[in-house]
């Protein structure tokens, strides 16, 4: 209710197995719902959260459109390093995708000084779980055009620390990729952040 969530605690309202029997899609939906509220596990339902991972293979019925669709609001939560990493421990990311629980505990957190971009935030993962973008045309319907940027993204990440380095990105992908890259090459070689180079 109202209250709980003025202490950022999300909990199901009544029988938390019963309201996921209703619509499996409540499971991603609980930790969608604690990506935007939550970033304490002391503020963590533990009746909510156990229900959701002892119950998260129920989720393998549901469309793979609608998994996707949830769990793009997850990954642009303010708080979603933390859901991931919640997600992680009780190795939960590979039913989602398989190969995602390889990222460390320790990168996961960075998603949270990127942009709140999903595809961003998507190729930083595949970058540190060492997958190919294609794995999420199946897990996550993504679209060619999604995976084509994804592609890009992923493609070739280098330190970007020069305005001659800038110069090259801006020449092979463009201005609207090259931003995205410089903005993964900072976060993952942990740079500083120049405005002068884009």
């Amino acid at each position: 209710g109202i209250i709980d969530l003025k202490k950022n605690i999300v909990k199901f309202i009544g029988d938390p197995s019963l309201r996921i029997e209703e619509d499996k899609l409540r499971i991603l939906r609980y930790f969608r719902f604690l990506s935007y509220y939550s970033n304490n596990q002391k503020e963590l339902d533990k009746k909510s959260l156990l229900t959701c991972v002892n119950n998260f293979s129920l989720i393998n019925v549901v469309s793979r459109e609608r998994i996707n669709r949830e769990f793009a609001k997850i990954m642009v939560g303010k708080n979603a390093g933390f859901i991931l990493n919640i997600l992680r421990h009780y190795n939960l990311l590979n039913h989602l995708v398989n190969g995602f629980n390889k990222i460390k505990k320790s990168e996961i957190f960075l998603i949270d000084k990127l942009a709140d971009d999903e595809l961003l935030r998507l190729a930083f993962i595949l970058i540190k779980s060492n997958l190919e973008s294609i794995k999420l045309k199946k897990s996550l319907k993504k679209s060619n055009k999604e995976i084509k940027e994804l592609d890009l993204l992923c493609n070739n990440v280098i330190p970007i620390t020069t305005l001659s380095d800038a110069k090259k990105l801006k020449y092979n992908y463009g201005a609207f990729i090259a931003k995205k890259k410089y903005i993964l090459s900072v976060v993952i070689f942990k740079l500083k952040k120049n405005k002068k180079i884009l």
